[in-house]
């Protein structure tokens, strides 16, 4: 696993992306991310029995890498994953089932950079530690995060506040329209619904490095701290 605190953001860069391409690849990363955990819970609960044989190899799969941040391998020398992993995919699909890749964080921080105006230095040394001042009472919510900007000296330290709007408005409708997706938790469009998101996650490799770096995320060489990443 790799984390954002002493690197660039990403090995893959974040110039690839525009923020059109970013708003199309971050959905995608958190589907493929919550299907991943939503098996492996199922797994856990030992709700895969009436699946498909592979499913359940798939959920095995995944407790086993989520326990030892690595995949089965054999007992020879080569230390090649077993014939049964290579099946289901490569080592990297495997990871990407569960956590961020670099890719996906490059897509991440374009948005946060364009959504906020901050510049990618300032985003890229972010933190997951943040309050909420809307007190989860119903109305727009917002995260209060602190943020580093170096060329401002000693008062270089900043409170930001990210700010979302209700689900209604985001998607063009009016209020109270029976229609409008309150539970829609995919907010793109919105500084605190990408952050938010990128918190949630990026959760289980913040765990794994012990970091509270916005940006975690699974690297198949040059990570620090945690496993075979």
């Amino acid at each position: 696993a790799s984390s954002s605190g002493e690197s660039a953001l990403a090995p893959s860069g974040t110039e690839c992306f525009t923020s059109t391409s970013a708003a199309i690849e971050t959905p995608v990363a958190a589907m493929r991310i919550r299907a991943g955990r939503e098996l492996l819970a199922e797994w856990r609960r030992g709700d895969v029995l009436d699946h498909p044989k592979a499913t359940q190899r798939r959920g095995k799969l995944l407790d086993y890498l989520d326990r030892h941040d690595d995949v089965p391998r054999s007992s020879s020398g080569v230390n090649l994953p077993k014939n049964w992993v290579w099946v289901l995919g490569s080592v990297a699909d495997h990871f990407a089932q569960l956590h961020l890749t670099s890719f996906d964080v490059g897509a991440f921080a374009v948005l946060l950079v364009g959504l906020t105006g901050q510049n990618p230095t300032t985003i890229a040394k972010a933190t997951a530690e943040h309050h909420r001042p809307d007190g989860h009472a119903g109305g727009p919510p917002s995260a209060m995060v602190k943020l580093d900007k170096p060329r401002r000296g000693p008062g270089r330290h900043m409170n930001v506040a990210l700010t979302s709007v209700p689900p209604w408005a985001r998607h063009g409708m009016p209020a109270g329209d029976p229609s409008s997706r309150a539970g829609d938790t995919l907010d793109l469009h919105t500084p605190f619904g990408v952050y938010m998101l990128l918190v949630e996650l990026a959760a289980p490799a913040r765990v794994r490095l012990d970091t509270d770096a916005l940006f975690a995320w699974w690297a198949p060489r040059g990570g620090k701290g945690a496993g075979r990443g």
